[in-house]
């Protein structure tokens, strides 16, 4: 009897061994997976400041060259103020009441095949 239960208390002691191993295994598959996360941001973050590097240099020289040239001109005069665009014209046209009642009638008369008339038709 007391081998059983020593046997009973081995295989539970190893079943707990056996879940705590496997959520160390993910636990690990999760780190590992995050710091490829990391590293892949690391190294977008040093691109990014490569890059403003690049660009705070290139500033600076457009900053300086701006200035050297501002220095070989004479100042330019300001632009007078471009003339304004002229207002639009309405155009109204006075159309004959008879061409009214015959365009009318065309648009609003259709060939009775073109009429829906019932579900044989419907989707012409």
């Amino acid at each position: 009897m007391q081998s059983n239960r020593i046997d009973q208390d081995f295989d539970k002691e190893d079943q707990q061994y056996k879940k705590v191993f496997q959520r160390l295994q993910l636990q690990r598959i999760q780190l590992n997976s995050l710091k490829n996360t990391l590293d892949t941001i690391t190294v977008q973050l040093q691109n990014q400041q490569q890059q403003f590097s690049i660009l705070t240099e290139l500033q600076n020289t457009i900053a300086n060259l701006v200035q050297h040239l501002q220095g070989q001109q004479p100042p330019q005069q300001v632009p007078p103020d471009p003339p304004k665009p002229p207002e639009p014209i309405v155009i109204q046209v006075g159309l004959n009441k008879s061409i009214v009642k015959e365009l009318s009638k065309k648009v609003y008369s259709f060939p009775k095949l073109y009429k829906l008339q019932g579900p044989e038709n419907f989707d012409q």
